[in-house]
């Protein structure tokens, strides 16, 4: 796995899999799933370790997920890799409910953080 300095991939799958069973017996919104996979894909996951943490969703097909998760990577279809929302975004579908100072998108939130920087978070609601 192709992660920076100090991620620990284990932590990041159970935080994945916090997200997918925060909606117990349910399937979760196609947004987050878009998100989480792309996020995941973006700071260094294989397509295997991204399908891991979907693993657990109560409705997951291996070859329909695959195909998704491969989609987002830039495998297949368009060949385009799908980057997260941005944070607007996320607020605006209900998927994130802090505000977080000078951070425009997760991404950019991750690796402040990797580096060490400190950001400053507000929740929301």
């Amino acid at each position: 796995m192709r992660l920076r300095r100090g991620v620990r991939k284990h932590s990041l799958l159970a935080s994945g899999s916090c997200c997918i069973n925060s909606y117990p017996g349910r399937t979760c919104p196609t947004a987050l799933g878009l998100t989480l996979a792309s996020f995941l894909l973006n700071i260094g996951f294989s397509v295997e370790e991204t399908l891991e943490v979907f693993r657990h969703s109560p409705d997951f097909r291996e070859d329909i997920a695959r195909y998704q998760v491969e989609h987002i990577a830039g495998l297949r279809g368009s060949r385009v890799k799908y980057l997260p929302y941005k944070c607007d975004n996320m607020r605006s579908y209900g998927l994130c409910r802090w505000s977080c100072e000078g951070v425009k998108h997760p991404l950019q939130y991750f690796y402040r953080v990797l580096r060490g920087r400190r950001v400053k978070v507000k929740e929301l609601w």
